[in-house]
């Protein structure tokens, strides 16, 4: 303390701004090593180590086709993690094209190519316990209305999009005399 005494004002602010930043550091460190994710041996932002967390769950197959994600504030839990952070790993994932959201349901394993059955569902000819299991073809219907919903959602949001786009390079020709 006395070695401020002895600085300039601007000095003694830069110093003690340096030991805050030190001292959130260490708290942030402690904070995170909770966490479930390698933050130390990592040098990735947090929500990329999520995002690979979750891609590891799906992969190993804990997280499958249809299932619905923890929610965010599960997630935030689990992680010990910021919203944000769990909403740019979510994001990546969805870029990727592993996961969708339904609004108001929530985020869900996307169904990829390697996993559907390369017969179409009815021919008699399908395998695995998918085709036998009335559980898991209601969860497949549910899925598959999930992502026609989804894809709705984005052609309609498009179809306005275009619209609008189409309005603004050809407007309307102005009002001549015989429309008045």
């Amino acid at each position: 303390m006395g070695k401020r005494q002895n600085q300039s004002p601007w000095v003694a602010v830069q110093a003690m701004q340096a030991e805050r930043m030190a001292v959130l550091g260490q708290v942030e460190r402690a904070t995170l090593a909770g966490m479930n994710l390698p933050l130390d041996e990592d040098s990735r932002a947090p929500y990329l180590q999520t995002a690979e967390a979750l891609r590891r769950e799906i992969s190993a197959g804990r997280l499958r086709p249809g299932d619905k994600l923890p929610s965010s504030r599960e997630l935030q839990q689990r992680y010990q993690i910021a919203s944000t952070t769990v909403q740019n790993a979510l994001r990546v994932l969805r870029e990727e094209g592993l996961i969708y959201s339904v609004q108001g349901k929530g985020t869900f394993v996307r169904r990829t190519a390697a996993d559907s059955d390369p017969l179409p569902p009815g021919s008699g000819q399908e395998t695995g316990t998918a085709a036998n299991d009335p559980a898991a073809i209601v969860g497949m219907v549910r899925n598959l209305m999930d992502q026609v919903a989804e894809l709705k959602t984005t052609l309609d949001r498009t179809q306005r999009r275009v619209t609008d786009l189409e309005r603004q390079r050809n407007p309307p020709p102005p009002a001549g005399p015989a429309d008045r």
